[in-house]
């Protein structure tokens, strides 16, 4: 999934795209913001976000024998666990063009990432918009026994079909 700009908290110093540019400046910063940091997954407030750990927890209470992983595409810190302690910050890709977005990911091995999670699993939801698709960078590998479920703007199918035929794709839009 993706990160949102809706957080638990917003101090008014929470990290910007330039302290994410040198990690020792991103740990000073993360040092002056320790009273809000929290782990990822409880950290973005956004509806999208709710309502699928609201769904995460349920299935982890109920079957106990599956593995679930949330993974979070943040254009701030690259993809992170749920579990991974995060600061407030004010980053997205939803407001860059593409050649930022594409450049912002590679910075952020974000593909790379994606695909060395996702070979341990057998089944892969991806629900994320547009820019955060794109940041991705289809194609990713799909093994055999792998089955993929996008969760995507139908604008997207496309893009989808032709990196990943074999995956399924649900088409979303925000009211659903």
């Amino acid at each position: 999934t993706s990160c949102t700009g809706e957080k638990r908290c917003k101090p008014e110093n929470q990290l910007t795209q330039e302290d994410f540019k040198h990690a020792a400046r991103r740990r000073k910063r993360q040092k002056q913001l320790a009273e809000f940091m929290s782990p990822a997954g409880d950290m973005y407030t956004g509806m999208q976000h709710i309502q699928l750990m609201e769904g995460v927890r349920n299935l982890r209470q109920n079957l106990d024998q599956l593995s679930i992983e949330v993974a979070i595409v943040s254009a701030g810190y690259g993809l992170i666990s749920e579990s991974d302690m995060i600061a407030p910050y004010e980053v997205t890709f939803n407001s860059m063009k593409g050649h930022e977005i594409d450049a912002w990911a590679k910075r952020l091995k974000i593909h790379h990432a994606v695909e060395k999670i996702t070979s341990n699993y057998d089944l892969i939801f991806v629900l994320l918009g547009e820019k955060y698709l794109r940041a991705i960078s289809l194609p990713l590998t799909l093994y055999e026994d792998q089955s993929w479920i996008f969760l995507a703007p139908r604008s997207c199918s496309n893009l989808i079909q032709e990196s990943n035929p074999d995956a399924f794709i649900m088409p979303l839009s925000n009211a659903e």
